[in-house]
């Protein structure tokens, strides 16, 4: 049987626009593999990680892509706290060649003063201009790495071309963060951390999923101990700034059962996502593909997806998809799809390439939703 997460809104700007789940044909698939190959010139390295990619963009005949990269020196390594962002070139999607670092740490007193990690990317159409967001953590107690010190919120940077251009990626917003965490509501979601940014433009917004982290002991209303991480969402009329959370009920008080990463991509009219990465604690819904036809209530429509759980040199970890949309503003109808993901958690990690094939349940009978 299928089982449902539902985002209670408010009256929005953007919610008159957004379809409906009765309005949408039904969407399920009996079958999900994801195979996993080596990559050239961005895989582990001795001496450093790369980490966390973003969504896949081509621009021009070259693909491009933006990852943390961090050195074995660095404080909290592997941890990605204080990285760089660095990003890589391919006309393949296999022999990628690194063009460099692409935004460094924000200035000492910045909320990006210790790192800038996990970037994912947007071709915005009202502006003509390509956004770069990630997260940042400031200097706080010192240099030593601790995360209970390291609270992280969502900045952007802005460019006229994917590689930064001649003037190279400027950092928007006056250089502070764009959306940050809700410090003085301790029981919410994403009351200490937020991170992991995956963007659309849909119904003439900007739509920001990011995780949320709590140091909360429970979480108000979802029953998730201290250091799940789920996903919400916010909104603005612009790319750089101005976004606005959300509205929920303390019943649902976040879009999907989390993994540690979520992968979201348009599929026709709709969103799917795959929650990724471990998982505290464990849920049913775990490893299974959701679909949402207006983005906001999302129900599982898939078996659980073996291939995705984690083993050596293989386990969805930290995925980003490449997402011809960002460019085309067209919602895919293929059920075949590749991206770039981490090869492990550990030292020396390292990106490689995964490939995913959806198989559309033909029956009425749909799948099995308890295996």
């Amino acid at each position: 049987m299928k089982t449902r997460t539902t985002l209670l809104l408010a009256l929005l700007p953007f919610a008159s626009c957004a379809q409906t789940p009765n309005q949408a044909d039904v969407v399920e698939f009996e079958k999900v593999e994801i195979s996993y190959e080596p990559v050239q010139g961005i895989g582990p390295e001795t001496g450093m990680l790369r980490r966390d990619p973003s969504d896949v963009i081509k621009v021009g005949g070259q693909f491009y892509i933006w990852y943390t990269k961090v050195l074995e020196s660095s404080p909290g390594y592997p941890e990605g706290f204080n990285g760089t962002i660095w990003f890589a070139t391919s006309t393949d999607g296999v022999r990628w060649i690194e063009q460099g670092q692409a935004l460094g740490r924000g200035e000492e007193h910045k909320f990006d003063a210790f790192g800038a990690f996990t970037p994912n990317i947007l071709y915005a159409p009202t502006t003509n201009k390509y956004y770069l967001y990630y997260t940042g953590v400031r200097i706080e107690g010192g240099q030593r790495w601790d995360f209970q010190k390291f609270s992280g919120s969502i900045g952007v940077a802005v460019a006229d071309t994917p590689d930064g251009g001649m003037s190279g990626w400027q950092r928007a917003n006056n250089g502070d963060a764009i959306l940050s965490p809700r410090i003085n509501e301790t029981e919410v979601f994403d009351g200490w951390h937020t991170d992991d940014t995956v963007m659309f433009y849909r119904d003439q917004k900007y739509w920001l999923y990011y995780k949320g982290h709590s140091l909360a002991k429970q979480l108000q209303g979802s029953n998730l101990p201290e250091g799940a991480t789920p996903m919400g969402l916010a909104v603005s009329n612009r790319p750089d700034g101005g976004f606005e959370r959300v509205p929920h009920t303390s019943a649902k008080s976040f879009l999907v059962q989390p993994g540690h990463e979520l992968l979201l991509w348009p599929y026709h009219d709709g969103i799917l996502s795959l929650p990724t990465g471990h998982y505290r604690p464990a849920h049913r819904d775990d490893f299974r593909l959701h679909y949402s036809p207006d983005g906001l209530d999302f129900t599982a429509v898939s078996p659980v997806i073996q291939s995705a759980k984690q083993g050596p040199n293989q386990g969805l970890r930290a995925p980003g998809l490449y997402r011809p949309d960002l460019l085309l503003r067209t919602p895919s109808s293929s059920e075949k799809a590749w991206g770039i993901s981490m090869t492990n958690y550990g030292p020396n990690a390292g990106l490689q390439r995964f490939t995913l094939e959806l198989k559309k349940v033909k029956s009425e009978a749909g799948f099995d939703g308890d295996k």
